[in-house]
């Protein structure tokens, strides 16, 4: 038996082709014609007999032939694949049924080995990059320290993270700090024997445009009168006027500021001596030289190393590092800048009582002052440790609460437990309690009153008022010292437009000696009416 399609010789039994692919073609049962066919031929079935199979003479010969021959070739293309020679040999007069149309299946190709090769390669291209990161970036001293201190933030965010007017407060307070447009207002009052003292300071900000402004002022009980002072500067002049006394608006220059003063008639009534400190005097506030009063540049000259010491007074083990600083990249940063306008600077010497900055760098290096943090197994930097190597004593403070690592406090110096305290969360707020020499200072928060209190052994000494609205934050802060009580109120608030208080000031270094005196006159005049 052959293939209809390609002529390829089948095995016996096949139901494809193994060569295309089609399905074998099923002869038909034989019908015999009018002329009659040996009845061995045909297929008896089991009822009837063999004989019955042949038509009789009462049958008309046609109805046992079929209607219509249909031939195997119908749907074969001789053209394409030509077919061998008598691949088909039958009796003469059989015929076969029409085999049906099949469409050879396709050979579709392998992708699924295909896809897997490709997840495995980027699998592995994963493990790879993920082994040269955690290598080269991870495994960084710095980069493990920075993830231990933000998880310990975490875990003291965990204890006041509920407290959503806090939050609004301290996100606010962020946001107006960096703006490039804001008014700082503050006011102080005190009650001291009945006598009540006021003071006010509004301080209008945009560095941007090198622009500032803003009022001073106090105020008595019947001892002072009401003074303010009013003022706006730039990089050209400083305007100011005093509004309860004069009604006139003056300026002075900025720039050059002791050479034109010690040039001018004012300098003379002064009677100031002329020196060269005082001839390069500029109270330019925007001018170069002020840009590093700031200690964000600090965290560049950190050395983060990890170390095998233990803390000192800590029994139990934990991943330790060391975190000292680079001074001799320190001292040259400020070898090239300007020393006097130095924060760090200034207050390493005052503290250090030295007046060179190598001598300032010295002292710390021969203190061998470093600091020790512990990380322990949670991945928390629960053990902060200022070291003395010279002296060998050491500052302790330890993290070491179960469900939060704030809910128990220790401060140990040199062996000795000097403090413990603890944080809790509460249901509206938060509570701190530090406790020293029989003595605790205690310190709770109530978010839904939007209060912060401080107070030491039961009694209140500070009460906070905290509040954010419209854009900017206000609290208020009220002190108990010995019946005696002061108040501070700070704002923080956006800013839109400084107020340049007049277009034509009056310059004072241009002012005649007359009208200088006439000037202080008035001032003096309307001072002593005030008073009475």
């Amino acid at each position: 038996m052959y293939c209809s399609r390609c002529g390829v010789p089948l095995p016996e039994g096949s139901a494809f082709c193994p060569q295309c692919g089609a399905r074998v073609a099923i002869p038909a049962q034989k019908v015999y014609s009018s002329e009659g066919v040996p009845a061995q031929d045909a297929v008896p079935s089991e009822d009837v007999p063999a004989q019955d199979a042949v038509p009789s003479e009462d049958v008309p010969a046609q109805d046992a032939a079929p209607s219509e021959e249909v031939s195997v070739f119908d749907d074969f293309n001789a053209a394409d694949e030509p077919i061998a020679p008598n691949a088909f040999s039958a009796d003469e007069g059989t015929t076969y049924a029409a085999a049906p149309e099949v469409v050879p299946p396709v050979k579709k190709r392998n992708c699924k080995r295909l896809v897997i090769s490709l997840i495995a390669a980027v699998l592995a291209l994963v493990l790879v990059a993920g082994g040269l990161v955690y290598a080269l970036v991870l495994r960084k001293p710095e980069v493990q320290l920075a993830w231990a201190l933000n998880n310990t933030k975490e875990e003291f965010g965990e204890l006041w993270g509920h407290c959503e007017n806090l939050n609004e407060f301290v996100e606010c307070s962020k946001a107006l700090a960096k703006a490039d447009k804001k008014t700082l207002e503050l006011g102080v009052s005190s009650d001291t024997d009945g006598q009540a003292i006021s003071y006010h300071l509004r301080v209008d900000g945009d560095p941007k445009h090198k622009q500032a402004g803003g009022a001073f002022g106090l105020e008595s009980d019947g001892l002072i009168p009401k003074i303010e002072v009013r003022y706006y500067l730039d990089t050209e002049k400083l305007v100011f006027t005093l509004p309860d006394l004069v009604k006139d608006a003056y300026s002075i220059p900025t720039k050059d500021f002791g050479k034109k003063l010690l040039d001018s008639h004012l300098g003379e009534l002064l009677d100031l001596e002329r020196t060269e400190k005082l001839e390069e005097l500029s109270l330019d506030p925007f001018g170069a030289g002020t840009t590093e009063t700031d200690f964000s540049f600090l965290t560049d000259l950190l050395i983060i190393e990890k170390t095998d010491r233990q803390i000192p007074d800590i029994s139990s083990k934990m991943t330790v590092y060391r975190v000292t600083m680079d001074w001799d990249t320190y001292a040259q940063r400020m070898q090239e800048s300007d020393l006097s306008n130095n924060a760090l600077w200034l207050f390493m010497s005052s503290a250090y009582g030295v007046g060179d900055i190598d001598s300032a760098i010295e002292e710390i290096k021969e203190s061998g002052i470093q600091l020790l943090v512990g990380v322990n197994d949670d991945h928390c930097a629960s053990v902060f440790c200022l070291y003395n190597e010279k002296e060998d004593s050491a500052i302790t403070l330890l993290l070491c609460g179960k469900d939060n690592l704030w809910s128990n406090i220790e401060l140990i110096v040199d062996g000795k437990t000097v403090m413990t305290g603890y944080c809790a969360r509460t249901e509206n707020g938060f509570r701190v309690e530090l406790r020293a020499n029989g003595e605790s200072l205690l310190i709770e928060c109530d978010d839904k009153r939007g209060e912060l209190s401080l107070g030491v052994s039961e009694e209140a000494l500070l009460l906070i008022e905290y509040a954010a609205a419209d854009g900017g934050v206000e609290f208020n802060t009220d002190f108990y010292v010995d019946g005696e009580s002061l108040s501070l109120t700070m704002r923080l608030l956006p800013l839109e437009t400084i107020d340049p208080l007049s277009d034509d000031p009056i310059d004072i270094f241009s002012m005649s000696k007359t009208k200088l005196q006439f000037l202080v006159m008035e001032i003096y005049s309307n001072l002593q009416s005030a008073i009475q």
